[in-house]
């Protein structure tokens, strides 16, 4: 394309063909230099939609399409929102401290933790973690996100660590966190303490144990368990007090076998009586009623399972053995004495750990813990205060809260992470924390500017080794973003500007975490909640159906996807699924998604090259144009689609929003009314000008703002057709600037569509006809014969001819009795003539 003298665009040589390989990363390009997506702090003419985006683990390179389209869906709304006029402030960060990135470091340089320094194994994760930080942005351009990272974080960088220190100090004054010694969570394979949410229920096979025990009267018990090996760690036997079976017990003591070791007998209504034998085994600690009762009735501890998941010196002969081994070696002894008197197979249920999939444990330790238990009512609430889309995601929320059993451990026995602003007197333990002008500090290298024990006055000082759980930071987003941990004037601008957020988008799977801590933290700070809508996504699944994940190996790379179809036929798929459910990757839908964009880029094409030097799409209103029947009906077949489309976005429901957008566009728009007006261009003469005219400018108008409707979802070939084209007459800078389009009721023309849908059922008999009659479908014909048997359709028919002629490729329209073929209307018959 070139300008001639008079400045005109000759579009003429507008492509062809898309080439959306360069178009991508040139329109990528374009909107970083122009800082399209930039959010402006001091615009106040506008109202602000504030994003709280995923800080996604930077752990690892293996991004599958599931991320893509996860963000893709929220950003549908985002982009939706920016072009209606909102302020965005759409952030990008990253989270890359803690277990998941110690992890990842560990397998890829093949080391074990505990044999590297703690400062030489920090810089291999700060390392990885700038590697993934930009395999993430790279990626997330190039699939169209359109962030101002410029607002970029990184869960372990100063303003993060500051952020989170001072929550850990807020809390700590407020009473709503305290270090207790008591039964913890524990991962053997990483480690570290966990918390409740960090903690997923699996099904595994496994054995129930009918074994031997005997009672201080002599009389032999049979005690049902799945976990042998713990026999060592037993402190107490339990019977419901319902069960008059074991009344008789009351007062006694049971000897256990092997270790010979008496315990006392006691009653829990808990105990299901239905259970093995309806009596149980309390040890030191099997399971969550293991430590409900040993809390309750102050039961003796013994701890035969170590930190590293293998029985210790309380276990006798099993000392050194994994859980593993040594229930196989005591199965073995007990069966040796005949003292297992069944086994059962069963499945039942263990709690594994979400990050590794190992069996967790518990073992006594001191941690910190932050206080929820007492205030689920609170969170409850919240979640109320907050619009779920969907809405039935809410429940999921509720249901979480209801089933906590734990207060949330946030002690992690880790190098990489947010330190504790504390430190320890050696001398009588008391806890001293930063002053709020250190942060943020790490106290293994930081001495704090008080050098005396408040307490005892001693100087000797220790520091907490212990880092806080990931989640502790990241359950700060909201405040981080709004800078809540800065006292000068810009930030508390920007948290009364961007807080409570105006949206959070995530995944289902992070609802317990994620996002309930996030809650947590905004009510205990600001009494807020932390935003005002939720958007909770589902999963991106594999063919066979299988949720997508970076450990199964299972996952269909995006940069593949992207370079075979392009960025928009990704984002095309990623709309399929509605909010909340899962979406299978098919290739077929991308596929699908690619086609689209060839039609879109051949729909405008077709506009483009037909534009005159004199073309003003702004001469008239379109509503005050010469308009024909079929100009009315595409006209209000679109502002009714978009009526719909907009209605759909506001509610988040994207996926029917794109799906109305598309039907209008392949049904209304291309397949009859471009069909049916086509051959205005190829029909030269002066009486055609006018009406020549009319037809660019509704083409114009509606190939515009169909754009635009597609523009959230698509929006490279959007960008690369407004810029190319429509910009020569348009003042935005970008086709995501420009406003959505406005419903215009006076382009509503309710009689236009009755009247064409008679031309329509006249085009629709016709093709088929011609197909009949072996006529190519663009072959003129002399004439169309008409019958009808209604004659209110007399008048009709003559209103419409000339488009009844430039549809069918006819030179004229003639009334004859002699048609016969049926049109879907059976009151009109039409035949052609050669």
């Amino acid at each position: 394309m070139q300008k001639n003298s008079d400045n005109f665009i000759d579009f003429k040589n507008f492509p062809k063909n898309y080439d959306y390989q360069t178009v991508e990363k040139k329109i990528s390009q374009y909107w970083e230099d122009n800082k399209i997506y930039k959010f402006e702090p001091h615009d106040k003419s506008r109202n602000v939609y504030s994003v709280d985006t995923p800080p996604p683990y930077v752990s690892s390179s293996h991004l599958h399409v599931g991320h893509v389209m996860s963000y893709s869906q929220a950003e549908f709304i985002i982009r939706y929102k920016r072009m209606k006029g909102f302020n965005i402030f759409y952030p990008m960060g990253f989270d890359d401290n803690g277990l998941p990135t110690e992890r990842y470091v560990e397998r890829k340089y093949k080391i074990n933790k505990s044999k590297i320094t703690r400062e030489d194994f920090i810089d291999l994760c700060l390392k990885e973690t700038k590697i993934g930080i930009e395999v993430y942005k790279s990626l997330w351009k190039s699939a169209g996100i359109s962030a101002d990272y410029g607002l970029s974080y990184s869960t372990i960088d100063e303003r993060c660590r500051k952020t989170a220190q001072k929550s850990f100090l807020d809390l700590y004054n407020k009473g709503l966190i305290e270090r207790r010694n008591e039964p913890i969570l524990w991962c053997p394979q990483c480690r570290t303490s966990l918390a409740q949410a960090d903690v997923v229920i699996e099904e595994f096979s496994g054995v129930l144990y009918d074994i031997e025990f005997k009672s201080s009267s002599g009389k032999n018990l049979i005690i049902s368990t799945t976990r042998p090996e713990l026999l060592g760690g037993c402190v107490a036997v339990y019977a419901s007090p319902a069960d008059e079976r074991y009344h008789f017990l009351e007062g006694q003591s049971v000897k256990t076998p092997l270790y010979n070791k008496d315990v006392p007998v006691k009653y829990d209504e808990s105990v299901d009586i239905n259970y093995g034998t309806g009596i149980m085994m309390v040890c030191t600690w099997g399971d969550v009623e293991d430590v409900r009762k040993w809390k309750e009735h102050k039961l003796d501890t013994a701890i035969v399972i170590n930190k590293a998941g293998k029985l210790n010196e309380l276990s006798g002969k099993y000392n050194g053995l994994s859980v593993k081994e040594a229930k196989k070696a005591l199965v073995e002894d007990l069966n040796k004495l005949s003292l297992i008197k069944g086994e059962k197979p069963l499945i039942h249920n263990v709690g594994v750990h979400d990050r590794c999939g190992t069996p967790v444990e518990f073992i006594l330790a001191e941690q910190w813990f932050i206080k929820i238990l007492d205030n689920k009512d609170k969170f409850i609430s919240a979640g109320n205060q907050m619009t779920w889309h969907p809405e039935f995601m809410k429940a999921r929320y509720e249901e979480w809260i209801n089933n906590l059993k734990w207060d949330w451990n946030i002690s992690r026995q880790r190098f990489y992470g947010v330190p504790f602003p504390v430190w320890y007197c050696s001398e009588c333990g008391e806890v001293i924390t930063a002053a709020e002008t250190e942060l943020p500090v790490d106290p293994v290298v930081n001495l704090p500017t008080v050098n005396k024990c408040p307490k005892c006055r001693g100087k000797g000082l220790r520091p907490e080794t212990d880092v806080m759980d990931t989640w502790m930071t990241s359950s700060m987003t909201p405040l981080i973003n709004s800078q809540w941990a800065y006292d000068d004037v810009e930030s508390k601008e920007l948290l009364n500007m961007i807080y409570p957020m105006g949206l959070r988008p995530q995944a289902q799977e992070i609802i317990r975490t994620w996002l309930f801590y996030s809650v947590v933290k905004s009510i205990y700070h600001t009494e807020s909640v932390p935003f005002k809508n939720v958007m909770i996504s589902g999963w991106g699944l594999d063919k066979n159906g299988k949720k997508m994940s970076k450990s199964l190996g299972n996952f269909v790379g995006p940069e593949d996807i992207i370079s075979k179809y392009s960025a928009d036929a990704l984002r095309y798929w990623a709309s399929k699924a509605n909010l909340g459910q899962d979406l299978r990757f098919s290739e077929e839908d991308v596929v699908s998604g690619r086609k689209l964009l060839i039609k879109i880029w051949n729909a405008a094409r077709f506009l483009i090259t037909n534009i005159p030097p004199e073309f003003n799409p702004y001469e008239k209103k379109i509503s005050g144009l010469k308009l024909n029947q079929i100009d009315k009906w595409v006209l209000t077949e679109f502002e009714n689609a978009l009526k719909i489309c907009e209605n759909n976005m506001e509610s988040y429901e994207y996926s029917f929003s794109l799906k109305t957008a598309s039907d209008f566009f392949y049904n209304v728009y291309c397949d009859n009314y471009l069909e049916i007006i086509k051959n205005v261009f190829w029909d030269e003469g002066e009486e055609n000008t006018d009406r020549k005219k009319t037809v660019l400018n509704v083409m114009y108008f509606v190939s515009l703002n169909i754009l635009k409707v597609f523009a959230p979802f698509i929006p490279f070939i959007t960008e690369e057709l407004y810029l190319s084209f429509y910009k020569n007459f348009e003042k935005d800078n970008s086709i995501h600037l420009s406003n959505w389009p406005e419903f215009k009721k006076e382009l509503i023309f309710s009689d236009s569509v009755n009247i064409s849908g008679i031309l329509l059922n006249i085009l629709e008999a016709s093709r088929k006809l011609r197909t009949n009659l072996n006529l190519h479908q663009n072959h003129k014909i002399s004439k169309i014969l008409i019958k009808t048997l209604n004659p209110g359709y007399i008048d009709i028919i003559n209103e419409i001819s000339g488009d009844i002629k430039s549809a069918v490729r006819a030179e004229r329209v003639v009334f004859s009795d002699k048609a016969d073929f049926k049109t879907a209307d059976e009151n009109i018959f039409i035949s052609l003539e050669k």
